[in-house]
C-alpha cells in the first residue's frame, strides 16, 4: 500500500499547486458550496483509502484478464483518483451512472 499513499500525495500535491485547494476550501478541512471538487486528507480519509484499494485491486484483475470491472459509486473526488490510478496501471476507464450512485468502470482496451 505504500505506493498508493505515495500516488496520492502526488496527486493531491499537484491538484494544490494548481490552486484548487484554496478554492475549494479543502486545506483548511472545512465543506464547501462550489461544485468543485475538494479533496479530503488522504492520510485521514478512510473512505478514500479503501476507495483507492478497491480501485488498485480492480485494476489488477483487469490486467490479471477480466474482461470489465464495476466499482462501488463514490464522490466525484474519488471517482477522479480512481481514473487517474486506472491511467496509472494503463487500464481503461469510464464514469457511469447518474448521481449519487455514479461509478467508475475498469475495462481492457
Amino acid at each position: 500500500m505504500p505506493q498508493l499513499q505515495e500516488f496520492l500525495d502526488t496527486v493531491i500535491k499537484e491538484w494544490q499547486r494548481n490552486g484548487n485547494a484554496e478554492q475549494s476550501g479543502a486545506m483548511s478541512g472545512r465543506g464547501n458550496n462550489n461544485d468543485g471538487p475538494s479533496f479530503p486528507n488522504p492520510n485521514s480519509s478512510p473512505t478514500v483509502e479503501k476507495a483507492m484499494s478497491e480501485a488498485e485491486d480492480a485494476a489488477n484483475r483487469v490486467l490479471s484478464g477480466e474482461q470489465t470491472v464495476h466499482l462501488t459509486p463514490q464522490r466525484s473526488y474519488i471517482r477522479r483518483l480512481q481514473h487517474l490510478l486506472g491511467q496509472r496501471y494503463n487500464v481503461a476507464s469510464v464514469s457511469q451512472g447518474r448521481e449519487p450512485e455514479r461509478s467508475v468502470l475498469f475495462y481492457r482496451v
